[in-house]
């Protein structure tokens, strides 16, 4: 359901003024008389009727908000309990589940972009080799399909993009391949000078030649990513059972028939490529009845990064979560925030009355080290049968070698920015488009550190507040009150016991109690 201002859209449509009214309202920090008030001054000193400019209003909110691919501020997009039959919204079931999801190194490193991250380069080949695309952020040359085609950065007969200025970055588009040798050359293209609008500005019938941005449309050298865009090819076309046209469309490079492919050439260079990651899923995890179950209680973005702690002192992170049903444990994962860290993996089945997280019987232990940051999942070698309402945990003992061969422990929560610095940041001239909220309820997560377990929702009351955000001041009562932190990124996966047969489990279901520190 999309919502403006709180208001469904269905109500919306009904009332188009009560709508632009209210988030006009909302914008200013007044009533809704006081926005109809201050739009009919508006108007007047426009030379224009209330009602034209209302349409207009009303065309703009449906533009910015509604049709937009990003989430409305003006809704908190709160995730409910329960669906509407009265079902757990906590546990999600999938078919292919995620594996592995790649943070690859930074793409233009700690320099300026002129030349990019090698490193970063090597990463992304050695995805691709490995099977992956690798998907990117950049500056579409065109950002939404239906958009007028902006060539300012495109050579549009080579379907070869080298975006030449750091300019703001709109989409995202998967790199499926790599090409050292594609030349330069290719990327040329005349470029015409555009109007603030982004139109192409036309003398006596004529477009403008942009001279300065023509001599910069070469790149500094050779080479490609070849990029799957989703904007559909005519190589795409088809039709569903009933004969209707799926997919479709003329963006792309042109195959040997003259059909667009949906495919086109990215410059290594070209300065908005941000964000390389990849991501592996697999369907190995379902059970006999087509279902898995996560148990997690991490659902926030890090818009800001995460919050983090590092220590030579042993520490870790762990979440607890209460069984809903018999169930096969079959997999955990957990996020890492650095490159090149080892994962230590623990599963318990709590006592009762336990208030830690290892205050229990030991289950299953294993370790890996992981080259990149990011989200990861390690699948158990045998499946371990858990009965309804029992409480397991899972713990995370994340850890690297530091230069000097000292081994630095480390946890990270994701993290956002409240409403509350949202608001601040907004009076001092920096409007963001989201803000968080994070629900870290007692008992869901652990940290341990200096020697003891304590609880996240605790220990997320001690953090000191921050005078500032980027070079922004900012206030508050408490770090909480300033940023969204939220549970802990460790996640367990399970399908649901069948008793069919009258009995609980097969023999791959038997629960394993570990003896010593390797798998099982």
């Amino acid at each position: 359901m999309v919502n403006v201002a709180g208001i469904p859209l269905a109500e919306f449509d009904k009332d188009p003024e009560q709508g632009v009214l209210t988030v006009l309202a909302e914008e200013n920090g007044g009533s809704k008389d006081a926005a109809k008030a201050e739009l009919e001054k508006k108007a007047q000193d426009a030379g224009k009727t209330y009602e034209a400019l209302l349409a207009e209003m009303e065309a703009k909110v449906r533009k910015d908000i509604i049709t937009t691919s990003c989430y409305s501020p003006r809704d908190d997009w709160s995730i409910p309990e329960t669906d509407a039959n009265g079902h757990s919204n906590r546990t999600w079931t999938a078919f292919e589940v995620l594996k592995d999801g790649n943070v690859l190194p930074d793409y233009w490193g700690a320099g300026d972009r002129t030349v990019p991250n090698a490193e970063s380069i090597e990463a992304m080949k050695q995805e691709l080799v490995n099977g992956h695309g690798v998907s990117i952020a950049y500056k579409a040359d065109l950002a939404v399909p239906g958009e007028e085609l902006d060539s300012t950065y495109m050579n549009r007969d080579k379907c070869a993009q080298y975006t030449f200025d750091p300019v703001r970055i709109d989409h995202g588009v998967c790199i499926v391949g790599y090409d050292d040798n594609y030349p330069a050359s290719n990327f040329y293209h005349t470029v015409y000078k555009t109007d603030k609008d982004g139109k192409v500005i036309y003398v006596n019938g004529q477009p403008v030649e942009d001279e300065d941005g023509t001599s910069k449309s070469t790149p500094p050298g050779n080479g490609a990513w070849i990029v799957k865009n989703s904007w559909g090819s005519e190589t795409d076309m088809t039709t569903d059972d009933l004969g209707n046209p799926v997919g479709g469309g003329t963006y792309g490079i042109r195959n040997a028939e003259g059909k667009a492919t949906g495919y086109f050439y990215l410059s290594y260079y070209d300065k908005t490529i941000e964000n390389p990651e990849t991501m592996s899923f697999s369907a190995n995890l379902m059970g006999s009845t087509g279902a898995i179950g996560i148990l997690q209680h991490d659902y926030t973005p890090a818009t800001v990064g995460f919050y983090s702690k590092d220590s030579k002192q042993l520490t870790s992170s762990a979440n607890v979560f209460e069984v809903p049903e018999d169930i096969e444990m079959r997999a955990v994962s957990t996020r890492t925030s650095e490159e090149n860290q080892r994962v230590t993996f623990a599963i318990y089945r709590l006592h009762d009355g336990a208030t830690r997280p290892d205050d229990g019987e030991l289950l299953w232990r294993t370790s890996s080290n992981f080259e990149h940051a990011g989200f990861h999942r390690m699948d158990l070698d045998q499946y371990i049968t858990v009965s309804a309402g029992q409480k397991v945990s899972v713990v995370s003992t994340v850890s690297k070698l530091d230069s000097d061969g000292t081994r630095i422990y480390s946890v990270a929560a994701n993290q956002g920015i409240t409403n509350h610095t949202a608001d601040q940041l907004k009076k001092q001239g920096l409007s963001l488009p989201t803000y968080s909220t994070a629900v870290v309820n007692e008992g869901e997560s652990f940290l341990y550190k200096e020697s003891k377990w304590v609880d996240w929702s605790e220990f997320l009351t001690t953090i000191p507040v921050e005078n500032e955000l980027g070079g922004y001041k900012i206030s508050g009562n408490s770090y909480t009150e300033q940023f969204a932190v939220d549970n802990f990124s460790i996640k367990l996966y399970a399908a649901p016991v069948e008793h069919t047969h009258g009995f609980a489990y097969s023999a791959k279901g038997d629960t394993i109690t570990a003896t010593c520190g390797g798998p099982g």
